[in-house]
């Protein structure tokens, strides 16, 4: 069974901006989620670090690559996830209290640094979440976030996918 692409919650534009100036990026990312294989993660739950590297695996082999950016104190750096042309990926199957850093701030931390210009978040919808390990967040959780407080720091496009198998 693969995956697939339940919801899209769009942000500062990011569905219309990214099918305007991302298009290809878009489609990769959107064919990355759709191929990934839900079955190979499954054992009794679904595991989110299986479910994310199924994903990843696929983005890596069509040139995307792990961004790093410094943050923090001199000589230290952080990751994303992936990117390519400047269009930025955040995998949010991690738990929940890390949600609002590598959506919320991560992303706009690797704006400012001229990294992304677009940018892709990836979340579990709730109903796949109670088939994942405890304690991870899900997109309706992160949608609302965006819509109810918004994200003054993020500037970019940005498209929340929700996934589910």
């Amino acid at each position: 069974m693969a995956m697939r692409i339940v919801k899209k919650y769009s942000f500062n534009a990011g569905l219309k901006l990214l099918g305007k100036d991302k298009a290809r990026e878009l489609e990769e990312v959107l064919d990355a989620v759709k191929a990934a294989k839900a079955e190979k993660t499954k054992a009794g739950l679904y595991s989110p670090k299986a479910m994310s590297n199924e994903i990843l695996s696929l983005l890596y082999r069509k040139g995307w690559e792990k961004p790093k950016t410094a943050f923090g104190p001199p000589g230290s750096l952080i990751e994303g996830d992936a990117a390519k042309n400047g269009v930025g990926v955040e995998i949010q199957f991690g738990k929940y209290s890390f949600l609002g850093w590598d959506s919320l701030r991560k992303m706009a931390v690797f704006a400012g640094a001229g990294a992304y210009s677009h940018g892709i978040e990836i979340a579990p919808m709730a109903s796949l979440r109670r088939r994942m390990d405890k304690g991870v967040g899900s997109f309706e959780q992160l949608s609302g976030k965006l819509k109810s407080a918004g994200n003054a720091e993020l500037k970019i496009p940005v498209v929340v996918l929700g996934i589910d198998a």
